[in-house]
């Protein structure tokens, strides 16, 4: 049976064996409070951002992270990204990668998730939060497949926008899942959305990669904005599996040199 995880106007439906948090972010003193419950090394981490806000967002998304893996028994971890920049969950005792559980993480307006998976099945998992944002349907032609343009577009524009943004959502929470961001075309995902609340996407056309991942996927609100959560189905996962993807080349985040020498550091 499913489980049903709830903050404020939120209600996602996820298997039993993923489990979503949220934490609020936004003053200085919140902020403090929040570095003084990380590792060591995720303080670390955090403290490379050079935008504080993006310093605050970091450090509350990993403290959702924690209230996730505590709840799982899982509390000797460090939340740290790999090689790939999506966060992997490390052992504290030695470095190395916890492979029963998967996360991501998100923020956006004073908002952080994270979702964990301890389903060996589903551990390819990804999340988002997006703001209803009209300008995406500017975008159509762009960023867009031509399926989901005509769906958008034979919607009135209120609608629309709603529609749009969750696509985004679910484009950006699938390319989470499989590790790679926006390291590849948008248009490699295409997202069908069946009700407000579930969704499928397929993953094509990207080298290196297995063809036809399919996608689970999940929408809820939050605080007026849209979150999905994206799982890779067991089938896909394996074929994941079977072909690792290469590194990003370029990385989201300054001062990558010093971010490889805390997870080394974790590692020793």
């Amino acid at each position: 049976m499913p489980a049903t995880w709830k903050k404020t106007d939120m209600t996602v439906q996820l298997p039993h064996t993923m489990r979503l948090a949220f934490h609020g972010y936004g003053s200085p003193e919140d902020h403090q409070v929040d570095m003084a419950r990380l590792r060591p090394t995720e303080r670390k981490y955090v403290e490379l951002f050079r935008n504080p806000e993006r310093r605050q967002a970091s450090a509350a998304a990993r403290i959702a992270g924690h209230k996730v893996l505590d709840s799982l028994g899982c509390n000797h971890v460090s939340v740290l990204p790999d090689d790939h920049g999506a966060p992997e969950v490390l052992s504290i005792h030695d470095g190395t990668t916890v492979e029963t559980v998967g996360i991501s993480l998100t923020h956006r307006k004073g908002v952080a998730a994270a979702v964990v998976s301890a389903d060996p099945e589903s551990l390819a998992i990804g999340i988002d939060i997006e703001d209803p944002n009209p300008s995406l349907l500017k975008t159509l032609d762009d960023f867009f497949t031509e399926s989901e343009q005509s769906e958008i577009r034979a919607l009135k524009p209120v609608h629309a926008v709603q529609r749009a943004t969750a696509i985004w959502a679910a484009r950006e929470a699938t390319l989470k899942a499989i590790g790679l961001g926006f390291a590849v075309p948008a248009r490699c995902v295409d997202v069908h959305i069946i009700d407000e609340t579930t969704g499928t996407a397929k993953v094509h056309n990207i080298d290196e990669f297995p063809s036809d991942i399919q996608v689970e996927l999940r929408f809820g609100t939050i605080d007026g904005m849209t979150l999905c959560v994206a799982w890779i189905t067991s089938h896909s996962l394996q074929q994941l599996r079977n072909r690792r993807p290469s590194p990003r080349r370029t990385f989201a985040w300054t001062g990558i040199q010093k971010t490889f020498s805390i997870i080394q550091e974790e590692r020793t």
